[in-house]
Parts: structure tokens; sequence; C-alpha cells
């Protein structure tokens, strides 16, 4: 067999009774039919050379140590033959060699998905083939300097696609909840307040403090604040975009205007229901021992007394009830929560009894009224309401305080999803930081103008629904695992792909 050197294909073979003629035209022929390898085989071969020239600088280390000069000489022999039978096919797939070389990469680990930290450890990664392969000291010292740049490249580049495929990066954002309860207020959330995202929740407090652009971004504040407002005036019977004095004294009179009438046309029936009740808290008691309650018997049998009446007037059903509301205030007061509770007990049945006895039409204003009368105690308690506005996380706190229903998403209505708004929706962390400085740049015509421009135009553009959606969405969402895959095949590629075309081995 005759063995010839040909540009772009190494040292073929021929047969020996072939003339150079023939030679001449076999070589021709395989010129014209492109490439004589694939570009998957190509990226195999690679793979499997850089694998190999790893494992050979290992073991050239290790001979190095033990001073085996004569397998070095080998070593050196082999790598040569080995690097220029593979130049012919790295100069002619470049692309395919450079990836495929990457895949042995892919066993350095490269750190988090996110942050300087993982384009720092990628470049760690990227040095790390370079410095084990076969080679001269400074042959390593290269290769692991072009490799980490183009691994931290890579790297860098990997995670600005994951980034750019959803700007709010792996911040969960608000629940689908919040999100409803926003939609039925009437409430439209801006960008960082429904990705949550500290990036965008700062430059959107920086947009609502700077000239230029707080105007807009004010009025979309109010814009949110009114529809809460209006949402727990509604509550309560009301109508207004203001929680005023005036607002809650008429919703007070009328409240209570409204229990007036109901509980004048009430029959309550004195039955089994409430019966139940009052077992219950006799059984309570008896449990506590010694430590029984006398107030607790004799509210017991004050109670079988009035079941025994059968059917209350309404007349004395009303009076009934101040006087359980004022025995349980008292109760409280005086530090003897069990018999307050208790008497909150007795009074609630003798409700519910008032209410079973009302027509279909006079029960339905009787729940409606009850239930505006909770949202009034819950809205004028703990500065829930102040100057005239609703605070969301307030009433937010004074929900959980009433019980679990708030939690578990059991209680609905206006109020709970103001309230949920205020749990999901949180603020810049420092609203204040640098206004000290932006208030002397534009204080200075030369610089505030400018500035001033370019908020307002920064304003128009980040509040546009196209935008506002793109940075709160992204594109799609691949998840937390794909965008680590992103950033992991980035910097293993950027490293063999910065070698090959910087010509470093």
């Amino acid at each position: 067999m005759k063995r010839i050197e040909v540009p772009g294909m190494g040292v073929v073979e021929f047969p020996d009774g072939m003339s150079d003629d023939q030679i001449a035209e076999a070589i021709k022929r395989n010129l014209q039919t492109g490439p004589t390898t694939g570009a998957f085989d190509a990226g195999l071969i690679a793979a499997g050379r850089t694998t190999d020239k790893m494992l050979q600088g290992v073991r050239q280390i290790y001979n190095r140590l033990t001073g085996d000069q004569g397998t070095l000489d080998a070593m050196a022999a082999d790598e040569a033959e080995k690097d220029r039978l593979f130049a012919p096919l790295k100069k002619e797939r470049p692309i395919a060699t450079a990836i495929g070389a990457a895949a042995p990469m892919l066993a350095f680990p490269a750190g988090g998905a996110t942050g300087a930290g993982f384009v720092a450890r990628s470049a760690l990664s990227g040095a790390m083939p370079g410095l084990m392969s076969y080679g001269t000291d400074e042959e390593r010292l290269r290769g692991g300097a072009v490799g980490a740049a183009g691994g931290a490249a890579g790297g860098a580049l990997g995670l600005g696609l994951a980034r750019a495929l959803k700007p709010a990066g792996q911040v969960a954002g608000i629940s689908d909840d919040a999100m409803a309860a926003a939609d039925r207020l009437g409430v439209k959330l801006t960008a960082g307040q429904r990705s949550q995202n500290p990036a965008m929740v700062n430059f959107e407090n920086y947009l609502a403090k700077s000239p230029g652009s707080s105007g807009a971004m004010q009025a979309r504040q109010q814009a949110t604040q009114s529809a809460m407002n209006r949402a727990a005036a509604g509550a309560i019977g009301q109508t207004g975009d203001d929680l005023s004095e005036g607002l809650f004294s008429a919703a007070k009179k009328a409240i209570g205007s409204e229990f007036e009438r109901l509980q004048s046309i009430t029959a309550p029936n004195v039955g089994d229901d409430f019966l139940n009740a009052l077992a219950k808290i006799d059984a309570d008691n008896v449990a506590r021992g010694s430590f029984r309650s006398k107030s607790i018997d004799s509210l017991v049998d004050k109670g079988i007394d009035l079941a025994a009446q059968g059917k209350l007037s309404g007349k004395a059903y009303k009076e009934i009830r101040t006087v359980l509301t004022n025995d349980s205030t008292s109760a409280f007061n005086s530090g003897d929560a069990t018999l307050g509770q208790a008497l909150k007990t007795v009074r609630k049945a003798l409700d519910d009894a008032a209410e079973a006895s009302l027509a279909p039409a006079e029960k339905k204003a009787w729940a409606t009224t009850r239930e505006q009368w909770a949202a009034y105690k819950a809205i004028t308690k703990s500065n829930v309401a102040e100057a005239g506005n609703v605070s969301a996380a307030r009433l937010a706190a004074e929900l959980r305080r009433g019980g679990d229903g708030f939690r578990t998403g059991a209680k609905t209505g206006p109020l709970a999803d103001i309230g949920r708004l205020g749990e999901a929706v949180k603020g810049a962390q420092n609203p204040n930081s640098g206004q000290l400085m932006q208030q002397m740049l534009y204080g200075n015509p030369i610089t505030g103008l400018p500035m001033m421009a370019g908020n307002k135009a920064a304003q128009w553009a980040y509040t546009k629904p196209l935008i506002e959606s793109y940075l709160s969405k992204g594109l799609f969402d691949i998840g937390p695992e794909g965008r680590l895959l992103l950033g992991r095949i980035g910097g293993p590629t950027g490293a063999p792909l910065a070698n090959n075309y910087l010509g470093v081995e």
C-alpha cells in the first residue's frame, strides 16, 4: 500500500497497483464530494480526542514524578502523531470538533445557576481540561488560561440567554390566588409587583420618586389604592374612593338601622340548635372539675329556661341580645375570658335562631348585614384605614388574627382579596436609598434635564403592556433546571471554541 499525505485529508493509503494519474484522479474525486467525515462523527472523534489528551496528561505527570523518561519519549511521539492525524478533521469540521471537545467538560461542576459565582466556576471548569491535558507546562498554562476565558464567556452567555427568556429570573412571584384577587379588585399590578423581582421593584421605586417619571408612576399607585378603597367601602355597604370619617359614620348608621329593622320582625324559635350550644358549653364547664365556673352554670340554666319558652318576640330577642353583649364585654374586661366566650356562644346561637326565623329575602339581608358589620369592625381596628386609605398589609394582619380562614383560603370577599395582595406584594426594602444624591443631580440643570427626559422615556417604555408582560412572564419559562442547563452548556462549550479558534491545543 502507498501512504500519501493529502492536504486537508491527512495520510491516505492507496493500493500498490494504482498509477500516479489514478491516484490524482481519486484524490480529486474525493475532494469534490466534500468533507470526508460527518459532523456528528467529527464531534464524537473530538470528544474522544479531548478525553484521551486529559488521560495522557495525567499519565505524563505521573511519569515525570517517577522519572520514567523512556515512557515520556514514547508518549511524545505518540501524541504528536495523534495531533497530526486529528489536524485535518479539526480544519475540516471546526465547529463540530469544538462542540465535541466540550462533551467531556460537562463532568466538571460549574456551580449554581446564577450570579458571578457561576461565571467564576464556569471559568474554572473551562480551565481544568487545558491544565490537565498532555503537553508542556507552557502549553498547559496557555490552554488553561484560554479555556478559563472561554468558559467564563460561555457561562455568562448561557446565563444571559436564560435571563433574556425570563427577565424576572427564578423569583417565584405572587401566587395565582393573589393574581386572581387583583383581577377581582380591578388592580393593575406592575411587572415588579407581579414578579417580586427585587431589581424591578427597586427600579419602579426609583421611577416613582424621580422627576420626569414620578407623576405617571404615582398616578398608577393611586389608581391601585383607589381600587382597594372602593372594595373596602363596598364591603361595608358604601361607595367611594376615600375611606373618610363620614363614610364610616354612614356605614355604621346604615348597618345599625338594618339590624334594628330585621330584629324587629324576627321571631326566633329557641329549639334544638340552641340547646345543643348550651350542652356544649355545659360539658366544657363540667370538664374543668374543681375549676368549674358557677357563672357559666347560671348562664346555662337561664338558657334552658329561655328555650322552654319556645318562640321569642323580636323585642324580647333584641333585649336579651343586648344583655348578652354587655355581660360578655364585662367578663372580658374583668379577665374572665371563659365566661366571656360562653356568653358570645349563647348570643351566636340566639342570632342563628333569629336568622332562621326570617323569610328567604330577609334572611339574605340578615347575612349581608352581618358580613358588613364584621367588615366594619375589621377595617376600623389597628389603623387598618388611615388618612382615607386602607392598608393592605395591616388588613392582612387583622384578618390573620381573626382565625385561619384567611390563611387557608376559606375566607372570601373583597377584604380577603385586599389582604391577599397585602401579603403577596412587597415594596422596595430601601425606598429612600440614593435620594440625596439624586436631588443634587436633578438640582443641576446640566445633569437634571437629561435625566428627567431619560426617566420619562424609561417610564413610558417600562409601563407598556407588552413590555410589562415580557418582564414579569418572559418569553417562556424554562424553569430552574433549564436555566442551569443553559449555563452548564454555555461554559463547557465556550472553552473549546476559544481554544479552537485561538489555535491553542
